[in-house]
């Protein structure tokens, strides 16, 4: 199955949705956006999101991840479901120091 190329990366105008961060933080956010479009792609990435939520986990413990900008993403409505958002915000909570 092929992804369409729209879903490869977030459209810029999407980004101006995100208003608890800068402009330069929504700039090097990409990658958590990627991280979210995982979650909610993961049938197709033939991926458990349980085993993507322990993963996320493992990379946060690792400081891989902009956690505020993690969380940002999972909760802009156009980027992350309710199923997404509580994945990730058990992976934040489970890794919290």
């Amino acid at each position: 199955m092929q992804i369409p190329r729209r879903r490869l990366r977030p459209p810029a105008t999407a980004l101006r949705h995100v208003t608890s961060l800068s402009a330069h933080s929504l700039r090097q956010s990409r990658c958590e956006w990627f991280v979210v479009d995982l979650f909610e792609n993961a049938k197709q990435a033939a991926a458990a999101p349980e085993q993507l939520q322990r993963a996320l986990e493992s990379a946060l413990r690792e400081a891989r991840f902009d956690r505020a900008a993690l969380a940002a993403m999972a909760m802009a409505a156009r980027f992350g479901s309710r199923r997404t958002l509580t994945l990730v915000n058990q992976a934040l909570k489970a890794t919290a120091a």
